[in-house]
């Protein structure tokens, strides 16, 4: 009788240190978010949901999560940025927006990031025409007018390598 209410004791223990781990990583992720780090935030956030599944119906956590993610995209979109990484700086603010489309960095960032790549690619397509490499230069226009439809420059250019 002894040994089944040691075995239920050690089994209470057990389940009560296992559940306080979900609020621990939460815990650890709101600290991270507090911090400015929202990287490890999201992991933290991420390592509670993969343990404890039932937190994806807590609207409070869903909410801290997408915002952690969000803001994780965002600063690796702005490293990237920084780094004239354009086309994975759209892609991080892309992933940014979809984490939270209301995030008014990331919808800032994304337009002024499509203009930068654009440019980028047509001063690239530039270099490669002047080197008489006319297919990799289309391909870069092209590249261009998709981050950057409105751009006139790029349409001319690519006209005018398609003419050729």
């Amino acid at each position: 009788m002894m040994l089944r209410r040691m075995r239920g004791a050690v089994l209470a223990v057990v389940v009560g240190m296992l559940l306080g781990c979900g609020p621990r990583l939460v815990r650890e992720g709101d600290e991270a978010m507090l911090a400015k780090r929202p990287a490890e935030a999201a992991a933290k956030y991420d390592a509670a949901l993969g343990r404890y599944p039932r937190l994806a119906r807590d609207p409070e956590f869903m909410a801290k999560l997408r915002r952690a993610r969000a803001l994780a995209h965002y600063e690796a979109g702005q490293t990237l940025a920084q780094q004239g990484d354009w086309d994975d700086a759209v892609a991080r603010f892309t992933a940014s927006l979809a984490a939270d489309p209301a995030l008014p960095e990331a919808q800032q960032a994304l337009p002024w990031a499509k203009k930068e790549g654009a440019k980028a690619h047509h001063k690239r397509a530039i270099d490669l025409a002047d080197k008489g490499d006319l297919n990799a230069a289309i391909a870069e226009l092209r590249r261009a007018q998709q981050l950057d439809p409105d751009n006139l420059d790029v349409k001319d250019a690519l006209d005018s390598l398609n003419d050729k």
